[in-house]
């Protein structure tokens, strides 16, 4: 499942969140670490096995209670950092290993580890992976704004496209769900952009 076949909605909100803008960010965003994602996917594998996720209306209540929100609380501001970073920068990204790891983390886990902190970043800062996404945006005199909803976008998409094959989902419900979720972009995008840094994950 990716944009092409899904159409790209156009979330409501102006030139910043037109259509052409976000379908042209959204490869940006391709071999990212699923990230947040990655906790979603599999707390939609154990309510579905549980049947409290079992069709369109259970998934567009988990996408906006509790998917959308964690979103716009955790990774969209560190996207926010990420093209303030790219900015500042000037097109160039410092190499970044993350955060020191435990002592007592094993092998598998440091790797999973390093492999989130290069792609979305940690609690507070962006990983390189998604500053060099900002950079390239820049480069293409993208919306910032624009930016952010291509990344929402990816994010609702790759846990749609997980849930379509468990709640067997057609694809025009697939992207009605994801049309839905996309409305609410302006908003969250707004709310992302007025983040201090000191308000991350607080």
């Amino acid at each position: 499942m990716n944009g092409e076949t899904l159409k790209t909605p156009r979330p409501a909100g102006g030139a910043a969140f037109s259509t052409l803008w976000v379908a042209k960010l959204i490869p940006l965003f391709d071999g990212f670490d699923l990230g947040n994602v990655g906790r979603w996917t599999n707390a939609l594998d154990g309510l579905a096995c549980q049947g409290r996720v079992d069709d369109r209306a259970a998934l567009m209540m988990l996408l906006s209670e509790r998917v959308l929100p964690a979103l716009a609380r955790e990774e969209l501001p560190l996207a926010v950092r990420a093209w303030e970073a790219a900015g500042a920068s000037g097109g160039e990204v410092a190499p970044d290993s993350g955060a020191a790891a435990p002592a007592a983390e094993t092998t598998t886990v440091r790797r999973r580890r390093a492999t989130r902190a290069e792609s979305v970043g940690d609690a507070t800062r962006p990983g390189p992976a998604v500053v060099r996404a900002a950079v390239e945006a820049r480069r293409m005199e993208a919306p910032c704004e624009a930016f952010l909803a291509a990344l929402l976008y990816d994010r609702v998409t790759r846990l749609v496209g997980r849930a379509a094959g468990m709640l067997l989902l057609s694809e025009k419900t697939c992207r009605e769900v994801i049309k839905s979720s996309l409305e609410r972009a302006p908003k969250l995008v707004e709310a992302a952009l007025l983040l201090q840094p000191e308000q991350l994950n607080a």
